[in-house]
């Protein structure tokens, strides 16, 4: 049942999506980078600060969640760091496998995920979950995607991109107590809507930009194993440690197991950071979810 909703709900709908940008970037040739910014730079930033304020969330729900995406994240990425050693990918590469590893599909597909798998009772710390690991999505990520020589010019480069300034300034007004004017809420929320679908779309338009190689295998599989089996039990392991019981920890553990995330192929396309391995690596972790993530949920409980 549980693989049949994450079919049905999730893959068919992306796979349509992604393969009508496919047809139509093989046939129109647009520029990618165009579509890119506009989510990187207006859409997701909107849909962020719509998502955070209507649910009323504030810096103190965020306590015990933020410290569960320190020590996975952490983990994971230093982890993912000695992999792209061994494996001998050159800067570029090493980029993508380590955010392809560390970081985590908790929006659209965990949040949907969650839902269907727990109900709507669930969406409480699902909304958390998504909150606390999508801050390294939208800062560090950025920062370590960024080509400039300095940490002064990657802090830029991160700073530029306003994802970050959308969240800090939804988390405030909440923990203050201020009320968003509702006419701001119905303009949010339109525009918000767009914001996955267009996602996805550049997604597949990058596919059909991308030529893939044999070298590529050893890799994504490495990062697929690492993203879809080790991050299951680390997940577990730190939830077990902190003490978390019941349906939060449920909800921490089947999210945090699902496939790598869109946007860090977003940046990769800003940056150019190997955009196409980043899209394999994508794929595949998204078809390999299918089997992985009954499993996960079966020793949730």
């Amino acid at each position: 049942m549980i693989s049949w909703h994450v079919i049905n709900e999730i893959i068919v709908p992306m796979t349509a999506l992604v393969g009508l940008a496919y047809g139509y970037q093989k046939l129109f040739k647009a520029d990618t980078q165009q579509f890119n910014n506009l989510v990187l730079y207006l859409l997701l930033p909107i849909n962020i600060f719509h998502e955070l304020s209507t649910k009323r969330i504030g810096f103190v729900e965020l306590g015990q969640p933020a410290l569960f995406m320190v020590l996975l994240s952490a983990t994971l990425a230093g982890i993912a760091w000695l992999a792209a050693r061994m494996l001998r990918l050159n800067v570029e590469q090493r980029v993508s496998f380590i955010l392809s590893v560390a970081m985590i599909n908790v929006g659209n597909f965990g949040l949907s995920l969650i839902y269907f798998t727990y109900g709507p009772e669930a969406n409480f710390s699902a909304i958390l979950t998504f909150v606390t690991f999508n801050v390294p999505l939208t800062t560090l990520a950025i920062y370590f995607s960024s080509t400039q020589d300095s940490r002064r010019g990657a802090l830029k480069d991160m700073l530029k991109i306003p994802i970050f300034h959308a969240t800090f300034l939804a988390l405030m007004l909440t923990s203050l107590g201020i009320t968003v004017p509702t006419s701001v809420y119905t303009i949010t929320g339109y525009l918000g809507q767009a914001t996955f679908p267009i996602f996805t779309f550049v997604f597949g338009m990058q596919l059909a930009d991308v030529h893939f190689s044999r070298s590529m295998i050893g890799t994504v599989a490495t990062a697929s194993f690492l993203r879809l089996v080790i991050s299951p039990i680390l997940a577990a392991l730190i939830l077990g440690t902190m003490g978390v019981v019941g349906l939060s920890y449920k909800v921490g553990l089947v999210q945090t197991s699902t496939p790598a995330p869109i946007l860090p192929l977003m940046y990769a396309i800003r940056f150019n950071r190997s955009p196409e391995l980043l899209a394999a690596i994508i794929i595949v972790t998204t078809i390999l979810s299918v089997v992985t993530l009954p499993i996960v949920i079966y020793f949730a409980g």
